[in-house]
């Protein structure tokens, strides 16, 4: 059910962007957020290898 929502939800808020002419402010956010991602992704890659060289179940 999710996976028919949430496309319908982002498909909403692009067209009332485009309509209001905030499009610029959701590219914005968009890449705001894979950037933030990409710095948690490489934050956390630290600490997940550390936590399976101590650990032989990994």
């Amino acid at each position: 059910m999710l996976n028919i929502l949430w496309p319908i939800f982002i498909l909403i808020s692009y067209i009332y962007a485009f309509l209001s002419g905030n499009i610029d402010k959701i590219n914005n956010g968009i890449f705001k957020s894979c950037e933030d991602a990409v710095n948690l992704t490489i934050t956390f890659f630290g600490t997940i290898t550390l936590w399976c060289r101590h650990n032989e179940n990994c």
